[in-house]
């Protein structure tokens, strides 16, 4: 049954490719229209910036409002569409603001970008018919992904500069003497972008630089680098070397986040579990019957891959239990999520990452792969030591977006090895759960939309 699915697949695959691409457009224009806010489903209320910078004309400063210390990238290029919106919507209902509808395009417009540069790097990395669309599957249905393309925060659209970053990154690993200067130039403006959207964004600058360079020591060329390192740091710069000039500090932020940035105040906090994994609690969680309290309050939240796997396959409860959210303001609803199939989703959900991190152990020392190892390496480490260091918030999946497509490739690479060692039985059962994780988080992802 599952080889007959799979070959079907690869004879229709740029079909279901173009039917995943229409839901999910489709799911998200839901997901716009039934949402309680015109800011979307937001973890923290950075529109408060950019309601800021429209009402003075200026970027504020990090005084002004909780989130004013981050990267102004994009509040920035919202700024225009929120003006347009202010003509449209003078006034609104506190706590909502009608004219964020238009700066939610932002948002909208990176969460596409980041399903289609993931196509575009399994299709780079040799990933073809019924395996390009079981990925492009489970990053469509991806939640964490989906709740993103509606929340006007940075996270969305600096993920989608680091995707966009590790296509044209890997590319370039994969044919250098084709590269030309527009390449690299290229490639250090997305670099740039991204450390000016938020602090984690500097990741792709660091992976670029290392990727770069030793491509630069095999060919005894180092002005591709320089050139590189130049465009990056022109455009990605200005925002910490201002913090330097004004807090000392180039990774400053308000509130106990600085701690995170701050490598001599790192405290390795010991309240986190990195040796658990709470499956049962995650499924309490979807039951209406859940027990009430802020996120980082509940026991489960110190589990660390149980929360950071229950916030990519799920929300555990924060969009649907309105004493979640850490502003202690019912921003959110019970969005009528049937507890089975969240239940479902969440179980299933384990798979892609255990395929993940055995595709991620097959490639590690494959030449081909060497910049999506680096990223998801360099990634990892530069989220880990930030939450050692937090006391609260730290654990969110969101931190982490930028890593979809490699997560998806290591998790098709990991199936199609299933596929081809394992019994007939065991990968058919691997297979089959694959796409019914796929099927299942599509109608999640609707009944979540519709509410």
């Amino acid at each position: 049954m599952t080889s007959a699915i799979l070959r079907w697949l690869d004879r229709h695959a740029s079909a279901c490719v173009v039917g995943l691409a229409i839901v999910a457009v489709a799911l998200r224009a839901l997901l716009v229209a039934f949402s309680p806010w015109s800011f979307g489903y937001v973890w923290d209320l950075y529109h408060e910036v950019l309601q800021h910078l429209y009402l003075s004309g200026r970027l504020p400063a990090a005084a002004d409002c909780w989130e004013c210390w981050q990267p102004p990238l994009l509040f920035l290029v919202s700024w225009p569409l929120y003006a347009i919106g202010k003509v449209v919507y003078p006034v609104s209902p506190w706590p909502d603001d009608y004219a964020l509808r238009f700066a939610g395009l932002i948002p909208l417009a990176s969460g596409v970008a980041c399903l289609v540069y993931t196509d575009k790097l399994l299709r780079l990395m040799g990933q073809r018919g019924a395996w390009r669309v079981l990925g492009v599957g489970l990053a469509a249905a991806f939640p964490c992904l989906f709740f993103s393309t509606y929340a006007f925060e940075p996270d969305i659209l600096m993920a989608a500069l680091a995707i966009t970053f590790l296509y044209y990154l890997t590319r370039w690993h994969l044919r250098p003497a084709a590269a030309t200067t527009v390449d690299i130039v290229r490639l250090g403006v997305l670099a740039g972008l991204a450390a000016e959207t938020k602090y984690n964004g500097v990741c792709a600058g660091v992976v670029g630089g290392i990727v770069l360079a030793l491509g630069a020591f095999r060919a005894h060329a180092w002005r591709r680098v320089g050139l590189f390192l130049l465009v990056a740091l022109s455009i990605g710069s200005w925002k910490y070397v201002d913090n330097i000039r004004r807090y000392h500090n180039a990774f400053f932020a308000n509130g106990p986040a600085v701690a995170g940035f701050r490598l001599s105040e790192r405290i390795l906090n010991t309240q986190y579990e990195f040796t658990t994994f709470r499956l049962g609690a995650l499924i309490e969680l979807t039951r209406p019957d859940a027990p009430p309290g802020m996120l980082t309050d509940l026991p489960v939240y110190r589990s660390v891959w149980t929360t950071l796997h229950g916030l990519a396959w799920g929300d555990m409860g924060f969009f649907t239990n309105p004493t979640r959210h850490g502003t202690r303001y019912p921003f959110y609803r019970d969005r009528h999520v049937a507890p089975r199939l969240a239940s479902s989703v969440l179980v299933l959900g384990v798979m892609p990452g255990l395929l993940a991190v055995g595709g991620f152990l097959l490639t590690v020392r494959r030449r081909s792969y060497l910049p999506i190892a680096i990223m998801w390496v360099v990634g990892w480490m530069l989220y880990l030591q930030y939450v050692l260091s937090q006391q609260i918030w730290g654990l969110k999946t969101k931190y982490l977006l930028f890593l979809l497509p490699a997560y998806v490739l290591y998790a098709v690479i990991g199936l199609r090895w299933v596929r081809a060692a394992l019994p007939g039985w065991i990968s058919a059962t691997i297979v089959s759960s694959t796409i019914a994780l796929t099927v299942l988080a599509h109608l999640y992802l609707l009944s979540f939309a519709l509410g």
